[in-house]
């Protein structure tokens, strides 16, 4: 399974609507740690999603939120 997840994988992956999951960000049920924007869209970090939604104090070790690649950042020196 891939680690990040558009709105609708997300959705489809919890058997819930997209409306739903918009519903669970606005509401704080997905907590914004657990998703970063990109341009229009969402990515969610599935295993924080799924370790928040199931009461887990902790979330899996050696999994960063924050890809670690730069959208649309010119990182070439001259």
């Amino acid at each position: 399974m891939k680690t990040y997840l558009t709105t609708a994988e997300l959705a489809e992956h919890l058997s819930v609507s997209t409306a739903k999951i918009k519903e669970m960000m606005e509401t704080g049920a997905i907590p914004e740690d657990t998703y970063f924007k990109h341009e229009r869209t969402y990515r969610f970090h599935v295993h924080h999603v799924e370790s928040f939604l199931l009461g887990r104090d902790t979330m899996p070790e050696g999994v960063e939120l924050q890809p670690s690649f730069n959208f649309g950042e010119d990182t070439s020196q001259d």
